[in-house]
């Protein structure tokens, strides 16, 4: 039987490929598209984030850090 920090860390692991799945799909994505994949997200996060204070604050901190990545990247693209 597992311990609850096994059980823990394999949550995070599955997250962590999740996540990295979802930013991958998001930076591949056109700028029209990004928008839709940011909505896609933030409707399928906002129940949550309604309910639970602390996800709400980790969900915003996430989500502009994947905007200000994305900005990043789009900068970067435009010097090359």
């Amino acid at each position: 039987m597992s311990t609850y920090f096994e059980e823990q860390q394999a949550n995070r692991e599955r997250a962590k490929r999740s996540f990295n799945e979802f930013l991958n799909c998001f930076m591949e994505a056109d700028s029209e598209f990004r928008g839709v994949i940011g909505k896609d997200i933030i409707t399928l996060m906002a129940l949550k984030a309604n309910t639970d204070e602390e996800f709400n604050k980790s969900f915003n901190d996430a989500f502009e850090l994947m905007k200000m990545l994305s900005e990043l990247r789009f900068n970067v693209a435009e010097r090359l």
